[in-house]
């Protein structure tokens, strides 16, 4: 079972990433991210894990083995840095960065820690996009 934990608790992470993790086999929600008070209370009320405002606490979740990074695209580098600072593979929402530099300092951090990075891209093979590819 991989325990994951979900930085940044806006409607990515309540309607998407956290019921996919939940309805998974070998997965689930060990812990919560946010520093806004409002979406952290918003997801604890649908998974009811540890929920943290502290970067560190989140972290140092017992068992965390992964980190979903659903955060506004700005903030996206310095939690994948922490993330992997921290020993955890990071899975980030798209886009990856929203700048060349962030993206090469996010694979950086990621490969100087030893740990994989995979950009969550769930629109790759959505209907709509195949029709209008058609």
């Amino acid at each position: 079972m991989l325990n994951w934990g979900i930085a940044g608790c806006g409607w990515v992470a309540r309607d998407y990433a956290g019921p996919a993790i939940q309805a998974s086999s070998n997965g689930r929600i060990a812990a919560l991210y946010d520093p806004d008070p409002a979406s952290l209370a918003a997801a604890r009320a649908l998974f009811p894990v540890l929920a943290t405002q502290d970067l560190s606490t989140f972290l140092a979740t017992p068992g965390l083995g992964a980190v979903y990074v659903a955060a506004p695209n700005h903030v996206h580098r310095p939690l994948v840095e922490a993330a992997a600072a921290a020993g955890f593979p990071v899975l980030c929402e798209k886009p990856m960065a929203t700048t060349l530099a962030d993206a090469r300092a996010m694979v950086e951090a990621c490969t100087r820690a030893g740990v994989r990075y995979g950009t969550a891209f769930d629109q790759r093979h959505h209907p709509g996009h195949a029709a209008m590819r058609e």
